[in-house]
């Protein structure tokens, strides 16, 4: 069985090749480095200046509202994080709600930063988004797509939308570095969301 994760990312005012669109097929049992398929996305765009648009896929062999109800529980968010992140919740309700704020440390270029995020939108079991009320970025928003396949299975989407800082911090947080650690995140991401939901385990 293939488990196929898609991404790309969109830059703003320029088309960079670096991080094209990706396309990951990993076995049943181990994802390697050598898995990896690059396929280039001509469709880059700015949705304004200065912003950064990135954007992933996965299909998970579970329903809807199961993955949805997993996701909006930090303590599974953790979970599926790559440890190098160094996630830590400081402050946070047990499941997301509409309104609800989260605030956590990541590890990020080397030191460690605190970020507080709110939820703006809840559509159970098919839409949330997260935004940055406050961190070193001037905009991060998060939207979290959930959609039901013809095959019964559920499509996860994920779409980013951010502004890098600027000033010293920007140097360590530029652009491409961002879009660089979201793409290896979700990739990890996505391998433990298949692990965690397993072919058959939802009698798919």
């Amino acid at each position: 069985m293939l488990f196929e994760s898609r991404s790309r990312c969109y830059y703003g005012g320029r088309c960079n090749t670096a991080i094209p669109m990706l396309k990951h097929i990993v076995n049943d049992r181990v994802a390697t480095a050598s898995s990896r398929r690059w396929k280039l996305d001509i469709n880059f765009f700015a949705k304004q200046e200065n912003m950064a648009v990135f954007e992933t896929e996965v299909d998970i062999p579970a329903p809807v509202g199961e993955l949805f109800d997993f996701l909006i529980q930090p303590v599974n968010i953790k979970a599926i994080s790559p440890p190098e992140m160094g996630l830590k919740f400081l402050e946070t309700p047990e499941r997301y709600s509409d309104g609800c704020e989260v605030r956590f440390a990541v590890q990020t270029m080397g030191q460690i930063q605190e970020f507080t995020h709110r939820i703006t939108h809840f559509d159970e079991p098919h839409l949330f988004v997260e935004e940055l009320i406050v961190g070193p970025l001037p905009l991060w928003k998060h939207s979290h797509h959930f959609t039901a396949t013809q095959t019964g299975s559920t499509n996860i989407r994920d779409v980013i939308e951010f502004k890098p800082p600027g000033g010293l911090i920007g140097l360590m947080m530029s652009e491409d570095r961002i879009l660089e650690s979201l793409e290896d995140g979700f990739y990890y991401r996505h391998q433990q969301l298949k692990n965690s939901f397993p072919a058959g385990q939802s009698g798919f």
